[in-house]
């Protein structure tokens, strides 16, 4: 059992460091190509789930509803997001952490 514990504890702290750098090389990327969006809410949102949709960032008090969608397309234009629809709705995948969390070893 605390075996099992210590892995999983050394799994979370990896992961947790991994997705710090992440949010770091993210925030320099928007700083570097899109400065004009940058804000420290916009990187913590884009990091609170895998996904994201203008109604997030309105929620936050970011953007407007057509100056969020504004962003996360232009945050699409560099790489950072991938637009999926699912039904009517749209929403927009965080890739870096989305394939941090996939190749991530998986603890079951």
């Amino acid at each position: 059992m605390l075996v099992a514990i210590e892995k999983t504890a050394g799994y979370t702290l990896v992961l947790s460091k991994e997705i710090v750098m992440l949010m770091e090389n993210v925030r320099e990327t928007i700083q570097a190509k899109l400065p004009k969006i940058y804000s420290h809410e916009l990187v913590e949102t884009l990091f609170t789930n895998v996904y994201t949709k203008i109604d997030h960032l309105v929620e936050k008090r970011i953007a407007s509803r057509n100056i969020a969608g504004r962003y996360l397309k232009e945050l699409e234009s560099v790489g950072i997001l991938k637009r999926e629809k699912a039904g009517r709705n749209i929403f927009y995948i965080n890739t870096g952490l989305y394939e941090l969390f996939k190749t991530f070893p998986d603890m079951h």
